[in-house]
């Protein structure tokens, strides 16, 4: 990660909280571990894959985040949250 600074004349927060935390997305499941996922796949490739239109692209974010914007084409599961 790239630092970043700003300056401001007075302090923007009252204080800051920094807590370390397990997992930033929490699968809640215990026999699976996302670091020994899927293999990374190139932007390249992926534009590649679901142009292809035997395509099939589920998007598995939450209904929100698939209403702000989404793949042409992709499937929303109706998801509440990241574990279904």
């Amino acid at each position: 990660l790239t630092a970043k600074f700003s300056d401001a004349e007075e302090a923007p927060f009252r204080k800051m909280k920094v807590r370390l935390k397990k997992e930033i997305v929490t699968m809640g499941v215990e026999d699976v571990d996302p670091a020994n996922g899927g293999e990374y796949v190139t932007p390249k490739d992926w534009n590649a894959g679901i142009s292809d239109p035997e395509a099939l692209v589920i998007d598995v974010r939450n209904d929100y985040e698939h209403r702000i914007g989404t793949f042409v084409n992709a499937v929303n599961p109706k998801t509440q949250n990241f574990r279904e």
